[in-house]
């Protein structure tokens, strides 16, 4: 979650997946030096419609792509504290069961 253009309109904010936060960060100020990152949370790129989605519920209005333009961006990081809490950890995996075709064989997972 990224604050845009503090200065000129602190509601704008991009969301989106990425593999480095820094390195996104990094991105977004060459044309905005002022961007600032208000949170991160670890997530799976599937995941990341979704949450905008969840997120955008939260007097989320869409100007363009990923940005958005909030009423109350802290009303928003709590709901994405919220989300994110009820999520597994994106690093693990789901249980095969011993009755999965995944378990047959040399290359089970």
């Amino acid at each position: 979650m990224i604050q845009l253009v503090l200065d000129l309109d602190p509601n704008r904010v991009k969301l989106g997946f990425a593999d480095s936060v820094q390195t996104r960060l990094a991105q977004h100020r060459t044309s905005a030096p002022a961007a600032k990152m208000l949170k991160w949370w670890p997530c799976k790129q599937s995941w990341e419609r979704t949450v905008m989605d969840a997120l955008a519920a939260v007097s989320g209005k869409l100007i363009l792509n990923e940005v958005f333009e909030f009423s109350d961006v802290a009303a928003v990081i709590e709901r994405a504290d919220q989300l994110f809490a009820l999520l597994p950890d994106p690093g693990t995996g789901v249980p095969v069961s011993d009755r999965s075709p995944f378990r047959e064989g040399e290359g089970a997972v």
